[in-house]
């Protein structure tokens, strides 16, 4: 959701430009992967934040925590004003890491890190291309985190469904809707999802909650009337979700002026990426390494109604045994959030690293 602050490995190239004492450094990795599918270079970005021992001890190998931002935001800013959240979380909790901030902007549009047949293979670009160039540059020890707010938590828990085995642990806040019977109000799954605007009782859906109260509704949000990051949003969606169109560009999920849901495309987005349905799908094969990994930190009055989804998702998790950490905090809204349990760089450092050297 929007934010308001907004081959072989040797073949694999990185630069660097390092910042702030060394500390900061920000890679840039050249994508076979993405390069192929869209017939043009393509690089993978990100901010690399180096735990304050890294020069002390040039022996010293650390674990790596991927941290993906919400919508609207920028890799090196959001590096540089998480830099000290994460430098205090790793002194309280007497362990460190290596923090990775992974881009996942392109054309103006948040990639989820997922395969898209509109975006390319970001999922398997962050996976087989990224995650070996950073483990070829920096000291890391083999064990990888994952956590993120809002579209950046949907993106954690997708490359942890997704690849159980690579990744030890997802920490996601507040992330988008990772059940489409309720996205954002409307539910996707159902043979004839009906209208994104209006329920079957023409009542609109509201949303941009605050306290108990919503401030705008979505047809609002969507059209623009209350800024430019809602359109963006919704078409981000699509990039990400939806088939090509016979236009050649990501499938509309509905109709801007009336709201009409189409159902291929609902159907589509379902299928592919409802996050809730491919755990239910995929249990027998990936349950086992899901075991405990999964994290989820949400508030009872999320401003998108964040909250509704992540009930039915926790509903499946504990069906299925999945020991999942499903958190909801009272009052909690998108924001606030990241401030519970002392911040969520020393929540997430605290559990990951703890996890980490138990595993030791």
């Amino acid at each position: 959701m929007r934010r308001w602050f907004s081959g072989l490995l040797l073949a694999i190239a990185l630069t660097a430009a390092p910042a702030r004492a060394n500390r900061i450094v920000t890679v840039a990795v050249p994508s076979a992967r993405l390069s192929y599918f869209w017939s043009t270079p393509m690089t993978l970005r990100a901010e690399v934040l180096l735990p304050a021992s890294y020069d002390r001890r040039p022996t010293r190998r650390y674990p790596v925590i991927y941290w993906f931002f919400g919508f609207g935001g920028d890799d090196r800013d959001v590096a540089e004003r998480s830099d000290g959240a994460w430098m205090r979380a790793f002194a309280a909790v007497h362990r460190e890491a290596i923090v990775v901030v992974a881009d996942p902007v392109f054309d103006g549009y948040y990639t989820e890190f997922a395969d898209s047949v509109n975006n390319g293979p970001w999922g398997a670009a962050f996976t087989s291309e990224l995650v070996p160039a950073v483990d070829a540059r920096f000291r890391t020890d083999g064990r990888r985190y994952l956590a993120g707010h809002s579209s950046g938590g949907w993106a954690a828990l997708w490359l942890e469904v997704n690849d159980p085995d690579e990744f030890g642990g997802a920490w996601a806040y507040a992330p988008d809707p990772v059940d489409f019977h309720d996205f954002l109000g409307p539910d996707l799954t159902v043979a004839s999802p009906g209208n994104l605007y209006y329920d079957v009782k023409h009542t609109a859906y509201l949303t941009d909650r605050v306290g108990i109260r919503d401030q705008e509704t979505i047809a609002d949000l969507v059209n623009g009337r209350y800024g430019t990051l809602g359109p963006k949003q919704y078409a981000s969606f699509e990039s990400v979700f939806s088939p090509r169109g016979a236009n050649g560009l990501p499938a509309k999920l509905f109709d801007r002026k009336t709201g009409t849901i189409d159902p291929s495309v609902a159907a589509y987005w379902e299928r592919h990426y409802d996050l809730n349905a491919i755990v239910r799908r995929r249990w027998p094969k990936i349950g086992s390494a899901l075991v405990g990994k999964l994290h989820v930190t949400v508030g009872t009055d999320d401003t998108f109604h964040l909250d509704d989804p992540v009930r039915l998702f926790a509903t499946t998790l504990d069906e299925f045994g999945a020991h999942a950490e499903v958190t909801y905090v009272k009052y909690g809204n998108h924001w606030n959030i990241l401030d519970w349990d002392g911040g969520y760089a020393r929540h997430v450092a605290r559990e990951a690293l703890e996890m980490d050297e138990h595993v030791r």
